[in-house]
């Protein structure tokens, strides 16, 4: 008992303790405000569980947007060419197909607005269209440059979207 006595009365005992404290509440303070976050399967300090959730908002709403505009350009395509008479099923696949592509970028979480990035996807899309053997006004100048337009709106707004979901999140 005396090495209590002896440890409690050294001068650098009380900075020690002091010292911890002070360490303790300043982790404390900055799991509060989000600054610190740890998962681990015994403990949670900070608020992770609430990222996971702004997480799975913004691909929520980045596949809604997806599903839309593909709907969208359904009736789009429709209005341009009223004349032509291609089977509704093979524009719906193709459609299909490229959602499932968009979903892929979705999925990854890595979509940039940047003109490389669009370029890329703007030829990964028009493969996935020529390779389903599409009508003739598919392979139009025209419609590739549709293609560019369709492309480079849906990845801004994707884009966007998580933009804005993640401010949203920080409020």
């Amino acid at each position: 008992m005396e090495w209590i006595g002896t440890a409690l009365s050294s001068p650098y005992t009380w900075q020690v303790i002091i010292g911890l404290v002070v360490v303790i509440m300043l982790v404390i303070v900055m799991a509060k405000t989000g600054i610190l976050k740890i998962h681990t399967k015994a403990v949670s300090i900070g608020d992770y569980e609430s990222g996971k959730k702004i997480n799975q908002k913004v691909v929520r709403r980045q596949i809604e947007y997806a599903e839309a505009f593909c709907t969208n350009l359904l009736a789009d395509i429709s209005n341009m060419y009223p004349d032509q008479a291609f089977g509704g099923w093979k524009v719906r696949c193709i459609l299909e197909l490229i959602y499932d592509e968009i979903i892929k970028w979705i999925s990854f979480n890595h979509i940039t607005s940047d003109d490389i990035y669009i370029t890329n996807k703007v030829e990964v899309i028009r493969s996935i269209v020529m390779k389903n053997n599409p009508a003739d006004f598919f392979k139009t100048p025209e419609f590739e440059d549709n293609i560019r337009k369709w492309c480079t709106q849906m990845i801004k707004q994707l884009v966007l979207i998580r933009e804005d979901t993640l401010k949203e999140g920080k409020k």
